[in-house]
Protein backbone atom coordinates (compact mmCIF):
# COMPACT_ATOMS: atom_id res chain seq x y z
CA UNK A 1 0.00 0.00 0.00
CA UNK A 2 3.16 2.37 1.02
CA UNK A 3 4.40 1.60 -2.77
CA UNK A 4 1.21 2.47 -4.15
CA UNK A 5 0.87 5.61 -2.51
CA UNK A 6 4.26 6.38 -3.23
CA UNK A 7 3.86 5.53 -6.88
CA UNK A 8 0.60 7.91 -7.11
CA UNK A 9 2.28 10.90 -5.80
CA UNK A 10 4.74 10.18 -8.31
CA UNK A 11 2.32 10.49 -11.04
CA UNK A 12 0.33 13.49 -9.78
CA UNK A 13 3.58 15.60 -9.67
CA UNK A 14 4.72 14.26 -13.03
CA UNK A 15 1.12 15.31 -14.46
CA UNK A 16 1.52 18.88 -12.58
CA UNK A 17 4.70 19.24 -14.63
CA UNK A 18 3.63 17.88 -17.80
CA UNK A 19 0.63 20.79 -17.74
CA UNK A 20 3.50 23.25 -16.66
CA UNK A 21 5.58 22.14 -19.76
CA UNK A 22 3.07 22.17 -22.20
CA UNK A 23 1.58 25.08 -21.36
CA UNK A 24 5.51 26.86 -21.39
CA UNK A 25 5.89 25.14 -25.07
CA UNK A 26 2.70 26.35 -26.57
CA UNK A 27 3.81 30.12 -25.37
CA UNK A 28 7.36 29.76 -26.95
CA UNK A 29 5.95 27.96 -30.04
CA UNK A 30 3.34 31.23 -30.32
CA UNK A 31 6.52 33.39 -30.19
CA UNK A 32 8.54 31.43 -32.92
CA UNK A 33 5.25 30.76 -34.94
CA UNK A 34 5.18 34.56 -35.24
CA UNK A 35 8.69 35.25 -35.90
CA UNK A 36 8.75 32.94 -38.67
CA UNK A 37 5.35 34.32 -39.97
CA UNK A 38 3.69 30.80 -40.02
CA UNK A 39 0.70 30.85 -41.90
CA UNK A 40 -2.26 30.89 -39.06
CA UNK A 41 -4.24 28.05 -41.42
CA UNK A 42 -1.02 25.94 -40.64
CA UNK A 43 -1.12 27.03 -37.30
CA UNK A 44 -5.13 25.90 -36.55
CA UNK A 45 -4.24 23.02 -38.07
CA UNK A 46 -1.55 22.16 -35.22
CA UNK A 47 -4.01 23.29 -32.43
CA UNK A 48 -6.66 20.91 -33.41
CA UNK A 49 -4.49 17.96 -33.62
CA UNK A 50 -2.86 18.65 -30.01
CA UNK A 51 -5.34 18.97 -27.19
CA UNK A 52 -5.35 17.79 -23.77
CA UNK A 53 -2.10 17.49 -21.38
CA UNK A 54 -1.11 14.34 -22.50
CA UNK A 55 2.12 13.04 -23.09
CA UNK A 56 1.53 12.92 -26.86
CA UNK A 57 0.94 16.33 -26.96
CA UNK A 58 4.01 17.40 -24.81
CA UNK A 59 6.10 15.37 -27.66
CA UNK A 60 4.13 16.88 -30.74
CA UNK A 61 4.97 20.44 -29.41
CA UNK A 62 8.92 19.25 -28.55
CA UNK A 63 8.92 18.06 -31.71
CA UNK A 64 7.19 21.25 -33.32
CA UNK A 65 9.45 23.84 -31.33
CA UNK A 66 12.63 21.39 -32.87
CA UNK A 67 11.32 22.21 -36.55
CA UNK A 68 10.72 25.67 -35.34
CA UNK A 69 14.33 26.22 -34.17
CA UNK A 70 16.04 24.95 -37.15
CA UNK A 71 14.35 27.27 -39.33
CA UNK A 72 15.18 30.36 -36.71
CA UNK A 73 18.67 29.26 -37.39
CA UNK A 74 18.67 29.27 -41.06
CA UNK A 75 17.34 33.23 -40.48
CA UNK A 76 19.52 34.24 -37.89
CA UNK A 77 20.08 37.69 -39.22
CA UNK A 78 15.96 38.28 -39.00
CA UNK A 79 16.03 36.68 -35.56
CA UNK A 80 18.00 39.33 -34.16
CA UNK A 81 16.59 42.58 -35.91
CA UNK A 82 12.83 41.22 -33.96
CA UNK A 83 14.76 40.42 -30.59
CA UNK A 84 16.34 44.13 -31.10
CA UNK A 85 12.55 45.67 -31.51
CA UNK A 86 11.07 43.63 -28.90
CA UNK A 87 14.25 44.80 -26.01
CA UNK A 88 13.52 48.20 -27.22
CA UNK A 89 9.93 47.97 -26.61
CA UNK A 90 10.56 46.21 -23.25
CA UNK A 91 13.05 48.78 -22.20
CA UNK A 92 10.16 51.53 -22.81
CA UNK A 93 7.77 49.91 -20.84
CA UNK A 94 10.10 49.15 -17.80
CA UNK A 95 10.89 53.17 -18.08
CA UNK A 96 14.84 52.39 -18.80
CA UNK A 97 16.31 54.96 -21.32
CA UNK A 98 18.08 53.50 -24.13
CA UNK A 99 21.41 54.30 -22.94
CA UNK A 100 20.99 52.79 -19.52
CA UNK A 101 19.76 49.50 -21.84
CA UNK A 102 23.18 49.67 -24.00
CA UNK A 103 25.19 50.09 -21.13
CA UNK A 104 24.10 47.15 -19.94
CA UNK A 105 23.81 45.22 -23.28
CA UNK A 106 27.01 45.47 -25.04
CA UNK A 107 26.02 43.15 -27.85
CA UNK A 108 22.97 45.32 -28.69
CA UNK A 109 24.20 46.82 -31.90
CA UNK A 110 26.32 43.62 -33.12
CA UNK A 111 26.37 43.09 -36.62
CA UNK A 112 27.81 39.51 -36.33
CA UNK A 113 24.36 37.26 -36.49
CA UNK A 114 25.71 33.81 -35.02
CA UNK A 115 23.85 31.39 -32.88
CA UNK A 116 25.52 32.25 -30.03
CA UNK A 117 24.34 36.18 -30.89
CA UNK A 118 20.98 34.80 -31.28
CA UNK A 119 21.27 33.12 -27.94
CA UNK A 120 22.47 36.69 -26.24
CA UNK A 121 19.43 38.52 -27.50
CA UNK A 122 16.96 35.66 -26.53
CA UNK A 123 18.59 35.97 -22.65
CA UNK A 124 18.32 39.92 -22.96
CA UNK A 125 14.95 39.73 -24.04
CA UNK A 126 13.86 36.97 -20.90
CA UNK A 127 15.98 39.47 -17.99
CA UNK A 128 13.84 42.41 -18.72
CA UNK A 129 10.90 40.28 -19.08
CA UNK A 130 11.34 39.10 -15.24
CA UNK A 131 12.44 42.57 -14.40
CA UNK A 132 8.47 43.76 -15.70
CA UNK A 133 6.68 41.00 -13.75
CA UNK A 134 9.29 41.68 -10.75
CA UNK A 135 8.07 45.15 -10.52
CA UNK A 136 4.72 45.47 -12.12
CA UNK A 137 3.02 47.30 -9.35
CA UNK A 138 5.71 50.43 -8.98
CA UNK A 139 5.44 50.69 -13.08
CA UNK A 140 1.69 50.70 -13.12
CA UNK A 141 1.78 53.20 -10.24
CA UNK A 142 4.12 55.48 -11.96
CA UNK A 143 2.48 55.09 -15.44
CA UNK A 144 -1.00 56.01 -13.10
CA UNK A 145 0.85 59.43 -12.18
CA UNK A 146 1.95 60.24 -15.27
CA UNK A 147 -1.53 60.24 -16.52
CA UNK A 148 -3.30 61.96 -13.64
CA UNK A 149 -0.70 64.80 -13.23
CA UNK A 150 -0.80 65.41 -17.16
CA UNK A 151 -4.58 66.01 -16.61
CA UNK A 152 -4.07 68.18 -13.06
CA UNK A 153 -1.20 70.18 -15.76
CA UNK A 154 -4.05 70.59 -18.57
CA UNK A 155 -6.16 71.55 -16.13
CA UNK A 156 -3.96 74.26 -14.91
CA UNK A 157 -3.25 75.69 -17.77
CA UNK A 158 -6.42 75.99 -19.48
CA UNK A 159 -7.52 77.93 -16.51
CA UNK A 160 -8.28 81.21 -18.69
CA UNK A 161 -11.15 83.93 -18.07
CA UNK A 162 -12.65 82.82 -21.57
CA UNK A 163 -14.12 79.40 -19.85
CA UNK A 164 -16.62 81.26 -17.53
CA UNK A 165 -18.57 81.94 -20.90
CA UNK A 166 -18.46 78.00 -21.70
CA UNK A 167 -22.13 76.39 -20.79
CA UNK A 168 -23.32 73.13 -20.28
CA UNK A 169 -21.93 72.96 -16.67
CA UNK A 170 -18.10 73.08 -17.92
CA UNK A 171 -16.57 74.81 -14.62
CA UNK A 172 -18.95 72.29 -12.45
CA UNK A 173 -17.20 69.45 -14.11
CA UNK A 174 -13.51 71.15 -14.18
CA UNK A 175 -13.56 71.66 -10.58
CA UNK A 176 -14.95 68.14 -9.73
CA UNK A 177 -12.31 66.56 -11.71
CA UNK A 178 -9.63 68.82 -10.27
CA UNK A 179 -10.97 67.60 -6.55
CA UNK A 180 -10.73 64.08 -7.65
CA UNK A 181 -7.23 64.76 -8.89
CA UNK A 182 -5.51 66.53 -5.61
CA UNK A 183 -7.04 63.95 -3.16
CA UNK A 184 -5.86 60.80 -5.61
CA UNK A 185 -2.51 61.94 -6.75
CA UNK A 186 -1.11 62.02 -2.91
CA UNK A 187 -2.46 58.58 -2.38
CA UNK A 188 -0.16 57.46 -5.58
CA UNK A 189 2.56 59.54 -4.96
CA UNK A 190 2.40 57.58 -1.02
CA UNK A 191 1.72 54.34 -2.45
CA UNK A 192 5.01 55.05 -4.55
CA UNK A 193 7.37 55.85 -1.96
CA UNK A 194 6.92 53.14 0.20
CA UNK A 195 6.97 50.48 -2.86
CA UNK A 196 10.36 52.25 -3.73
CA UNK A 197 11.61 52.13 -0.70
CA UNK A 198 10.93 48.39 -0.15
CA UNK A 199 12.79 47.87 -3.45
CA UNK A 200 16.04 49.95 -2.47
CA UNK A 201 15.77 47.65 1.17
CA UNK A 202 16.11 44.40 -1.37
CA UNK A 203 18.09 45.45 -4.42
CA UNK A 204 20.42 47.97 -2.67
CA UNK A 205 19.99 50.44 -5.18
CA UNK A 206 17.06 52.80 -5.76
CA UNK A 207 14.11 52.45 -8.74
CA UNK A 208 14.56 54.52 -11.51
CA UNK A 209 12.33 55.64 -14.08
CA UNK A 210 13.91 56.97 -17.14
CA UNK A 211 16.99 57.86 -15.42
CA UNK A 212 16.01 59.60 -12.42
CA UNK A 213 14.84 58.15 -9.18
CA UNK A 214 11.01 58.43 -7.99
CA UNK A 215 12.15 61.16 -5.74
CA UNK A 216 13.46 63.40 -8.00
CA UNK A 217 10.96 62.64 -10.56
CA UNK A 218 8.44 63.71 -8.00
CA UNK A 219 9.86 66.50 -6.81
CA UNK A 220 10.93 67.78 -10.69
CA UNK A 221 6.72 67.45 -11.26
CA UNK A 222 5.92 69.71 -8.51
CA UNK A 223 8.79 72.31 -9.56
CA UNK A 224 7.22 72.62 -12.94
CA UNK A 225 3.89 73.20 -11.53
CA UNK A 226 4.98 76.01 -9.23
CA UNK A 227 7.26 77.42 -12.29
CA UNK A 228 4.34 77.70 -14.10
CA UNK A 229 2.32 79.26 -11.71
CA UNK A 230 4.98 81.38 -11.27
CA UNK A 231 4.70 82.46 -14.69
CA UNK A 232 1.93 83.02 -14.98
CA UNK A 233 1.68 85.81 -11.86
CA UNK A 234 5.04 87.58 -13.68
CA UNK A 235 3.07 87.41 -16.86
CA UNK A 236 0.08 89.21 -14.96
CA UNK A 237 2.75 92.01 -13.85
CA UNK A 238 4.30 92.67 -16.61
CA UNK A 239 3.65 96.22 -17.92
CA UNK A 240 4.27 95.35 -21.35
CA UNK A 241 1.66 92.63 -21.85
CA UNK A 242 -1.71 93.43 -22.52
CA UNK A 243 -3.16 90.48 -21.85
CA UNK A 244 -2.01 88.18 -18.90
CA UNK A 245 -0.71 84.60 -20.01
CA UNK A 246 -4.14 83.19 -18.40
CA UNK A 247 -6.22 85.59 -20.87
CA UNK A 248 -7.72 88.47 -18.45
CA UNK A 249 -6.80 91.51 -19.59
CA UNK A 250 -4.57 93.59 -17.86
CA UNK A 251 -5.67 97.25 -16.42
CA UNK A 252 -4.96 100.42 -18.65
CA UNK A 253 -0.97 101.99 -17.45
CA UNK A 254 -2.68 105.42 -17.97
CA UNK A 255 -4.63 104.37 -14.67
CA UNK A 256 -1.62 103.72 -12.40
CA UNK A 257 -0.62 107.13 -12.80
CA UNK A 258 -0.71 109.05 -9.66
CA UNK A 259 -1.99 112.11 -11.10
CA UNK A 260 -5.69 113.29 -10.04
CA UNK A 261 -8.26 112.74 -12.56
CA UNK A 262 -9.48 116.47 -11.76
CA UNK A 263 -6.04 117.87 -13.08
CA UNK A 264 -5.97 115.74 -15.96
CA UNK A 265 -9.59 116.92 -17.39
CA UNK A 266 -8.77 120.62 -16.72
CA UNK A 267 -5.88 120.10 -18.80
CA UNK A 268 -7.57 118.49 -21.37
CA UNK A 269 -10.39 121.42 -21.18
CA UNK A 270 -7.66 123.92 -21.95
CA UNK A 271 -5.89 122.36 -24.72
CA UNK A 272 -9.42 122.00 -26.71
CA UNK A 273 -10.29 124.46 -29.81
CA UNK A 274 -13.25 126.22 -29.86
CA UNK A 275 -14.62 124.10 -32.28
CA UNK A 276 -14.86 121.24 -30.16
CA UNK A 277 -16.21 122.65 -27.36
CA UNK A 278 -19.23 124.14 -29.40
CA UNK A 279 -19.67 120.32 -30.83
CA UNK A 280 -19.64 119.51 -27.01
CA UNK A 281 -22.55 122.09 -26.01
CA UNK A 282 -24.43 121.11 -29.00
CA UNK A 283 -24.19 117.31 -28.04
CA UNK A 284 -25.32 118.10 -24.46
CA UNK A 285 -28.21 120.21 -25.72
CA UNK A 286 -29.52 117.71 -28.25
CA UNK A 287 -29.61 114.70 -25.68
CA UNK A 288 -32.40 116.52 -22.88
CA UNK A 289 -34.22 116.84 -25.81
CA UNK A 290 -34.43 113.96 -27.25
CA UNK A 291 -34.71 112.27 -23.52
CA UNK A 292 -37.69 114.26 -22.78
CA UNK A 293 -39.74 113.28 -25.96
CA UNK A 294 -39.23 110.09 -25.00
CA UNK A 295 -40.27 110.55 -21.26
CA UNK A 296 -43.47 112.27 -23.21
CA UNK A 297 -44.10 109.81 -25.61
CA UNK A 298 -45.90 107.66 -24.12
CA UNK A 299 -48.72 109.75 -21.97
CA UNK A 300 -48.94 111.72 -25.15
CA UNK A 301 -50.68 108.38 -26.49
CA UNK A 302 -53.33 108.27 -23.58
CA UNK A 303 -54.19 111.85 -23.52
CA UNK A 304 -55.12 112.44 -27.38
CA UNK A 305 -57.60 109.53 -27.15
CA UNK A 306 -59.27 110.91 -24.16
CA UNK A 307 -59.12 114.61 -26.23
CA UNK A 308 -60.25 112.92 -28.98
CA UNK A 309 -63.33 111.61 -27.28
CA UNK A 310 -63.98 115.17 -25.45
CA UNK A 311 -64.18 116.67 -28.72
CA UNK A 312 -66.04 114.42 -30.05
CA UNK A 313 -68.87 115.36 -27.33
CA UNK A 314 -68.61 119.16 -27.35
CA UNK A 315 -68.81 119.05 -31.21
CA UNK A 316 -72.08 117.16 -31.11
CA UNK A 317 -73.35 120.09 -28.46
CA UNK A 318 -71.83 122.88 -30.83
CA UNK A 319 -73.67 121.10 -33.83
CA UNK A 320 -77.09 121.26 -32.05
CA UNK A 321 -76.59 124.63 -30.90
CA UNK A 322 -75.83 125.46 -34.51
CA UNK A 323 -78.45 123.99 -36.24
CA UNK A 324 -81.13 124.97 -33.28
CA UNK A 325 -79.31 129.03 -34.25
CA UNK A 326 -79.66 128.23 -37.54
CA UNK A 327 -83.53 126.97 -37.42
CA UNK A 328 -84.11 130.42 -35.00
CA UNK A 329 -82.52 132.88 -37.72
CA UNK A 330 -84.68 131.33 -40.51
CA UNK A 331 -87.75 131.63 -38.71
CA UNK A 332 -86.97 135.08 -37.49
CA UNK A 333 -86.41 136.26 -41.21
CA UNK A 334 -89.92 135.27 -41.77
CA UNK A 335 -92.37 138.55 -41.86
CA UNK A 336 -95.98 138.79 -40.02
CA UNK A 337 -97.99 140.83 -38.83
CA UNK A 338 -97.94 139.06 -35.17
CA UNK A 339 -94.60 139.32 -33.88
CA UNK A 340 -95.67 138.41 -30.49
CA UNK A 341 -97.32 135.01 -31.66
CA UNK A 342 -94.45 134.08 -34.05
CA UNK A 343 -91.98 134.85 -30.66
CA UNK A 344 -94.08 132.52 -28.60
CA UNK A 345 -94.23 130.12 -31.05
CA UNK A 346 -90.18 129.90 -31.23
CA UNK A 347 -90.14 129.61 -27.72
CA UNK A 348 -91.86 126.82 -27.56
CA UNK A 349 -90.61 124.67 -30.22
CA UNK A 350 -87.11 125.88 -28.23
CA UNK A 351 -88.00 124.75 -25.33
CA UNK A 352 -86.42 121.37 -24.23
CA UNK A 353 -89.44 119.50 -23.59
CA UNK A 354 -90.74 120.52 -27.50
CA UNK A 355 -87.09 117.98 -28.61
CA UNK A 356 -89.02 114.74 -29.47
CA UNK A 357 -92.00 116.77 -31.36
CA UNK A 358 -92.75 116.77 -35.24
CA UNK A 359 -93.39 120.73 -36.66
CA UNK A 360 -94.05 121.97 -40.00
CA UNK A 361 -92.97 124.95 -41.08
CA UNK A 362 -93.97 126.85 -44.42
CA UNK A 363 -91.19 129.80 -45.11
CA UNK A 364 -93.54 131.15 -47.64
CA UNK A 365 -96.39 131.24 -45.86
CA UNK A 366 -96.93 134.59 -44.04
CA UNK A 367 -97.00 134.81 -40.09
CA UNK A 368 -100.50 134.69 -39.57
CA UNK A 369 -101.40 131.48 -41.75
CA UNK A 370 -102.03 128.54 -39.22
CA UNK A 371 -99.19 126.41 -38.02
CA UNK A 372 -99.34 122.39 -37.33
CA UNK A 373 -97.79 121.32 -33.94
CA UNK A 374 -97.92 117.94 -32.02
CA UNK A 375 -97.34 118.86 -28.59
CA UNK A 376 -98.01 116.67 -26.07
CA UNK A 377 -97.93 119.18 -23.29
CA UNK A 378 -97.23 122.90 -23.35
CA UNK A 379 -93.57 123.04 -21.90
CA UNK A 380 -92.16 126.31 -19.77
CA UNK A 381 -91.23 128.93 -22.40
CA UNK A 382 -87.73 129.78 -22.90
CA UNK A 383 -85.70 131.75 -25.27
CA UNK A 384 -83.12 130.44 -28.36
CA UNK A 385 -80.74 132.31 -27.00
CA UNK A 386 -81.09 131.47 -23.52
CA UNK A 387 -80.56 128.02 -24.51
CA UNK A 388 -77.56 128.67 -27.24
CA UNK A 389 -75.41 130.80 -23.79
CA UNK A 390 -76.91 127.38 -21.88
Amino acid sequence: MKKLEHLHEQLAVQLINVKEEIAESWTKLKEMWDMLDIELLEQHKFKEAHQGNSLDVLEALRVEIGRCNELKKANIEKFITLLRQQIQEMWQKCHVTEEEGTSQFHFFDTNHYTETALELFEKELQKWKDYFEENKEIIQLLNRHSKLWSKFMGLQEHADAGRLKNRGGQLLKEERERNQLTKSIPKVECQLQSLCDKFEEIHQKPFKTFGQTVTDYLENAHQDFENMRKAKLNGRKTPGSAVSASGTPLRSMTNLTPTPSKIMSAAKRKLQAPAALIASTKKTKVSPTSIKKHKVAVPKITVTVHIGKRNSMELKKIEKKRRSHTLQKKLLKAPGADDDEYVDFVNEISDRAARSTTFTIQEEQPCSAKKTTNLGHTPKKKTVASRINS
